[in-house]
């Protein structure tokens, strides 16, 4: 802000005013003071000066009326009854649970849609009737794959 520039001015001025007396006072005396409010008072004038010549801030602009518009007259709406809610739909039954054997050679172990069960040979494994990913992860290593629909009737998978 120009105004508080001004200030801190006038401030420095007046302090360098009052240094230089101090050291004129030092070296000729007291009688020197009448030269130190005359420098005081030349300093004083001309921050005043500098103030009043200073640019001031553009005024703020008044804000614009509000103006609220008129309210319309409300339209003549036909109400409608809401359509019924659809009837809950029960859960799909999960699928029934089907007992799979699992043949591969001695030692591979078996997988089940990500899910291990063990070495084989495995008897009785439960699986959900369904599609379903069988793995084998033989002893050298090597991975064989199946994917396979399980039933009642198809409870059997090989590896070899």
């Amino acid at each position: 802000d120009t105004a508080e520039a001004l200030n801190r001015v006038s401030d420095q001025a007046t302090q360098l005013a009052r240094q230089i007396r101090d050291v004129e006072q030092a070296q000729r005396g007291p009688a020197q003071d009448d030269g130190f409010r005359a420098i005081q008072d030349q300093i004083g004038a001309f921050a005043s000066k500098i103030r009043e010549e200073a640019p001031r801030p553009a005024p703020a602009p008044e804000p614009a009326p509000v103006t609220t518009p008129e309210p319309e007259a409300p339209e003549t709406v036909a109400r409608v009854a809401p359509a019924p809610a659809p009837e809950p739909r029960s859960p799909a039954a999960p699928p029934p649970i089907v007992r799979v054997d699992v043949e591969a050679p001695e030692g591979a172990t078996i997988e089940v849609d990500g899910r291990s069960f063990g070495l084989a040979p495995i008897q009785k494994i439960p699986v959900p009737e369904g599609r379903r990913r069988f793995v084998a992860r033989l002893a050298d290593g090597s991975v064989q794959q199946r994917t396979i629909d399980i039933t009642a009737d198809r409870t059997l998978v090989v590896f070899y």
